[in-house]
């Protein structure tokens, strides 16, 4: 389960690089990445997607490595980003989260798996690796 809440911890510090408004909004709020991340990760998205979705991002993610399940995670946070940014309390916040895996964009899984290299711009393998590190190193 370490490696588990690392990815939800370095989820959060994407979340924070590429999205700092939106990090430091839900972390007022009291939203802790843990609560959104955690069945993603576990089930590589497979309860979560559509099933032709999930296919292509365990098929992405044999040839990318791990890093596509945070640029799936980013792409789903980036498609709300104004939603969250409205919302005003924790419970709002999570009601988003609960329902934004069934977002049309999230459907087509072509346009899907396009948007998550688009959307979620450069992130390089060295920098994802340090912060995984430190990420493990907090939830230890």
């Amino acid at each position: 389960m370490v490696a588990v809440k690392a990815e939800q911890e370095l989820l959060g510090d994407i979340i924070k690089w590429k999205m700092p408004d939106l990090y430091r909004h839900l972390d007022e709020l009291g939203l802790h990445w843990s609560l959104v991340g955690m069945k993603w990760f576990i089930c590589l998205y497979a309860d979560v997607l559509p099933v032709e979705t999930v296919l292509r991002i365990w098929d992405a993610m044999f040839y990318e490595g791990s890093k596509v399940l945070l640029r799936v995670a980013v792409t789903l946070v980036k498609y709300n980003k104004d939603k969250l940014m409205k919302t005003t309390n924790f419970a709002d916040a999570v009601d988003i989260f609960k329902v934004m895996v069934g977002e049309p964009a999230v459907l087509n899984c072509h346009t899907f798996m396009e948007s998550i290299f688009k959307e979620t711009g450069s992130m390089p393998r060295a920098r994802i690796s340090r912060m995984r590190e430190e990420c493990t190193k907090r939830v230890l």
